[in-house]
């Protein structure tokens, strides 16, 4: 070859050239063969140049994968590929990134299912060793230097591209590529993962039983959990009862509920349960449900100190963050556990308190122990009796409200040295029960015994609990030589921010062991119940009464087109700025009744496209304007006002005009308003209530002046916390009343539609912007007339000056002035009311 031009030019050029990369590309396409191959790399000239072989395979080779035709793969590409370099110590592997940018080509035989094929293939902790760790790094987005990785590409496209338009050879590809991407232990790129697939699903709702016949089993326990819930958001807003009969028919609920505890995928199933339930789909195991009230799963069997110090050794990092309070995940992540107490479901009728514990546990140990324990009860006993006597005495000659003589040692000199006696007994005794008690259960023994007398439930001994996960998290596969090199340069904590939501391997397991361990635990073990003023849980429902849940894949809603034509075109009063002001002006500005914005026209809102009027039900509106300068003696603007409507009987309305009017209406809790919780998902309202003490209930509100008249709200919030976000995100539904009195049903962007015209709305759903809700006048009007109702508005707001600079010292500084206004909407339709300021200035 160097005597030909071909040869020649190779010998002087390097693999990256472009002429290089086509002959790459051209010769297996015309030839049937690999350029690579037919270089003589013996000969003195090619030995000596600057051509590499393994330059050539990594550069013009690879390169030429992913743009020549589907005709020039052969097995001898299939070597040559293998050969590729793979640097270990930055865990990125080109050879996946080139499956995936071939990933989607139908005709390609080296499309998603090569990448599917090769991920079987691998047992689970090799596969993560792999794959998992380079999706975990190479999930990045365009900057100056870069362009965007395979992985984003692929993802932000699919959460794009109009899916209906693909074939259904292409969705079964991606589909299979965003399945894999969910093993990852990059959190955000989980995340934006799991709602292109959901999206997937719901745009292509028949592709489903095809990934649940295919998937089901993966033994990844990430991937699964990704996939139900990526089902579970999809179908929510499905009607088709033969789809879901069929998606109903092709889930393995038995194998996935008795084989696979993981109470994550317990969440989907009993939520896919539960909608085809509603709309009484057929095919539903029935049986099953709820899961943890029909056990299927053998009783725990837990690991003892001396198990974990036997692995300690080859999983200490795992045992460090997992095994003890000194870990995030031990002491933080599983806090949870203390929710459960100690007592089996069938060892009794309810949970035990520690006394009843340690009273059933030295009952059951050989007669001498319980004969020691029962000595135990007795001077305990004693011990308490004299504590009584000594109280009394002092209380028959002190006065019953002097509390002080809690911190008092009140016993005379006679009952001190009893109690002394008893006390060196009691160590006496206890110190013979460990000594005839089995090592194995000495730790317990200790916290029976210094529980015994304590009347609050006994809870789940969260140790113990650590140990579960400890030893199952490293059952997985975890090994040093797998898993901590990636964990000490990407996981460490001196790590840049932009490896933040980049978790250890070992912290996947701890996560997957700890899902299976709580699935067990609900379905053995008795609640205990928090005694929350607002909801009930009083026994275990679901993992959202724990904050378990994360992520909702059902918010934003999964939009099916790009058409926002029929959507309200909104035309509305703006004040969403100050003017410039001198400080002059800014005194006047805030103490003047015409700075006050008009609420009766931001209330009522024009809508372009239908001619169309909407009423402003709920909006929250924020403006501040601070000096550029800091050394100006101008003062910072601050204005804002919250705008809460409800619903009252029209006979209440004169007894509520003026003391409304007269009321400060600023409190952001004036008007009750049934939320989510942060954990019941967007899409899952109204069909599913996971509160039903929250659904609105005739209220009274909590200003005096108004107290007599009772109201109802006529909205729902839906806000969801997450973790790695200051903020929340936020939105308004329709109460369940107005769902059903208005007969509305739910629209693909979060409108709600009657009679095929839209009558509620939060434009925050498609467009940027605040969250407000909105109705439709004309239908609201109506109804109200109907029912005799009265809709009225309580409008609250304040504006102030303050010095930045000072302000956390001299805080009294401030120039203030609070406002509220009174509106209700007549039975004309005309809105009328009033509004007013009260200005307050202090030095």
């Amino acid at each position: 070859m160097p005597e030909n031009k071909v040869g020649q030019f190779l010998l002087k050029n390097s693999p990256g050239n472009g002429i290089i990369e086509v002959l790459s590309v051209l010769i297996p396409e015309r030839f049937n063969c690999e350029l690579v191959d037919l270089i003589d790399w013996n000969h003195p000239e090619f030995i000596s140049c600057y051509l590499d072989k393994q330059r050539l395979i990594d550069s013009a080779f690879a390169y030429s994968l992913t743009v020549r035709s589907s005709n020039a793969f052969s097995e001898r590409t299939n070597t040559l590929f293998n050969q590729i370099s793979t640097p270990s110590f930055t865990y990125q592997d080109d050879r996946f990134d080139i499956l995936i940018r071939l990933s989607l080509q139908v005709e390609n035989p080296w499309n998603a299912t090569k990448l599917d094929a090769v991920l079987r293939r691998l047992d689970s902790a090799t596969r993560d060793a792999l794959w998992s760790t380079h999706i975990a790094v190479s999930d990045y987005g365009e900057d100056a230097d870069l362009s965007a990785s395979p992985i984003r590409t692929l993802v932000e496209w699919a959460s794009e591209v109009d899916v209906c338009d693909l074939s259904g050879d292409s969705q079964k590809l991606l589909g299979t590529v965003l399945l894999w991407l969910t093993t990852t232990t990059n959190l955000k790129s989980r995340e934006r993962t799991e709602r292109a697939l959901a999206r997937l699903f719901a745009l292509a709702p028949a592709q489903i039983t095809y990934f649940i016949d295919s998937f089901s089993d993966i033994d990844d326990q990430y991937l699964v959990e990704s996939l139900y819930s990526s089902i579970y958001a999809a179908i929510l807003r499905q009607s088709n009862l033969l789809l879901l009969k069929q998606i109903a028919k092709s889930i393995p609920w038995a194998r996935l509920i008795e084989n696979v505890p993981d109470i994550l995928i317990r969440d989907s199933l009993t939520g896919i349960f539960e909608y085809g339930k509603s709309l009484s789909v057929p095919a539903l195991p029935e049986e099953m449900f709820p899961i943890h009230k029909h056990p299927s799963l053998k009783p725990l069997i837990f690991p003892n100190k001396q198990n974990i110090d036997e692995i300690r050794e080859q999983c200490s990092e795992i045992a460090r963050s997992a095994g003890s309070e000194f870990g995030d995940f031990g002491k933080y992540t599983m806090s949870m556990i203390n929710l459960w107490s100690s007592t089996s479901l069938q060892d009794a009728s309810g949970p035990q308190t520690e006394r009843e514990k340690s009273e059933i546990f030295f009952a059951k140990q050989s007669p001498e122990v319980t004969e020691l324990f029962d000595e135990i009860k007795a001077l305990d006993l004693r011990k308490s009796l004299i504590d009584e006597q000594a109280a009394s005495r002092y209380l028959e000659n002190n006065s019953t409200n002097d509390y002080s003589f809690y911190f008092k040692n009140l016993k005379n000199s006679n009952e001190k040295k009893e109690i002394e006696t008893i006390d060196f007994r009691l160590e006496q005794l206890q110190n013979e029960i460990r000594e005839k008690i089995s090592p194995a259960e000495s730790n317990r023994t200790d916290l029976l015994l210094q529980s015994r007398n304590s009347d609050s439930i006994s809870k789940f001994d969260k140790s113990a609990a650590q140990r579960w996960v400890v030893k199952h998290a490293y059952e997985m596969g975890w090994k040093k030589e797998l898993f901590s090199g990636f964990e000490e340069m990407y996981c460490n904590e001196f790590r840049p921010p932009y490896q933040h939501n980049i978790e250890r391997i070992g912290k996947k397991y701890e996560r997957i062991a700890l899902a299976q361990l709580l699935a067990y635990i609900s379905e053995q073990y008795y609640f205990v119940p928090q005694n929350y003023d607002d909801v009930d849980d009083s026994v275990y429902k679901g993992i959202w009464q724990f904050n378990y849940r994360k992520i909702d894949l059902t918010f934003p809603p999964l939009i099916t087109s790009n058409s926002t034509k029929k959507l309200p075109q909104l035309t509305e009063y703006q004040y969403n700025s100050l003017p410039p002001m001198s400080l002059h002006d800014q005194q006047e500005w805030v103490q003047s009744n015409t700075t006050i914005p008009n609420f009766s026209k931001i209330i009522e809102i024009n809508d372009q496209a239908s001619n169309n009027s909407w009423l402003l039900l709920a909006d929250f509106q924020s403006v501040s304007d601070k000096p550029e300068d800091r050394d100006s003696e101008l003062l910072q603007s601050d204005f804002w006002y919250r705008i809460n409507s409800c619903i009252i009987k029209t006979s209440d309305l004169k007894d509520l005009i003026v003391p409304g009017e007269n009321a400060s209406l600023m409190a952001p809790d004036l008007i009750y308003i049934p939320n989510n919780m942060h954990q019941a998902y967007f899409s899952e309202y109204p069909y599913r209530n996971l509160y039903p003490e929250l659904i609105t209930q005739p209220q009274t509100f909590e200003n005096k002046s108004m107290s007599k008249v009772t109201y109802e709200s006529l909205l729902r919030e839906y806000s969801w916390e997450y973790s790695d976000q200051a903020t929340e995100t936020q939105a308004y539904q329709p109460s369940r009343k107005l769902i059903q009195d208005l007969n509305l049903t739910y629209g693909e962007y979060g409108e709600w539609k009657s009679d095929y015209q839209v009558v509620f709305c939060d434009p925050h759903l498609w467009e940027q912007g605040r969250s407000r809700a909105l109705c439709s006048k004309k239908a609201l009007a109506n109804y109200l007339k109907e029912n005799n109702l009265s809709l009225i508005w309580l409008i609250g707001g304040e504006k102030r000056l303050f010095n930045p600079r000072k302000y956390l010292l001299s805080r009294s500084k401030l120039n203030y002035s609070e406002f509220s206004a009174f509106y209700y909407l007549d039975e004309f339709g005309a809105i009328k009311g009033t509004q007013n300021s009260n200005i307050d200035e202090t030095n």
